[in-house]
C-alpha cells in the first residue's frame, strides 16, 4: 500500500508507504515509490516529499536512501511500541531542477474542472453565456 498525505506546505507531501511482511524483499518497496515519486514531481510538481520512518526500520531507511531521500532530521515521538523505538527519522527529496514544470502546475483549479470534450465544452460556453444574460436554460 501506498499513499500520499499533505504536509505543512502545500507545495510538499509525505509519502506513506506499507509492504506486508510475506511481500518484503522484492524490491516492491523502492518499485512503488519510484513510481509514485515520478508522479509527485512530473504531475503534481511537489518541491518536497518527506519519509518518517522508525529509526529501527532499517529496511525503510535502506530504500528512502537507494531512491534519493537525504535525512532531513529525527524527532522523538515519546511513544515506543509493537517493536518501535519512538524515534522517527525524517528523510526529504528536492524535486529535481531541471525538471519541466509539472503537467498540474501553472493552471488554476478550475482549468482542471472543465470538460475536454468539445461538444460538451460547447454546451458549457453557451450555458454560461445564457446564465450570464439571465436567459433561462433550456431542457435539451
Amino acid at each position: 500500500m501506498i499513499s500520499t498525505a499533505a504536509d505543512e506546505s502545500p507545495l510538499d507531501c509525505q509519502l506513506i508507504l506499507t509492504v506486508f511482511q510475506k511481500h518484503q524483499g522484492k524490491g516492491l518497496a523502492k518499485a512503488m515509490t519510484n513510481t509514485v515519486l515520478k508522479i509527485c514531481e512530473e504531475v503534481y510538481g511537489f518541491e518536497r516529499v518527506w519519509w518518517h520512518v522508525d529509526g529501527a526500520n532499517f529496511a525503510s531507511i535502506k530504500v528512502a536512501q537507494s531512491c534519493g531521500f537525504q535525512l532531513y532530521d529525527q524527532y522523538d515521538t515519546n511513544v515506543a511500541r509493537n517493536g518501535t523505538t519512538g524515534i522517527y527519522w525524517r528523510f526529504v527529496r528536492e524535486r529535481p531542477k531541471d525538471l519541466a514544470p509539472a503537467i498540474l502546475q501553472g493552471e488554476s483549479i478550475d482549468y482542471w474542472w472543465i470538460a475536454k470534450d468539445q461538444g460538451l465544452l460547447k454546451l458549457m460556453v453557451e450555458n454560461q453565456k445564457r446564465q450570464s444574460s439571465g436567459e433561462k436554460l433550456s431542457d435539451k
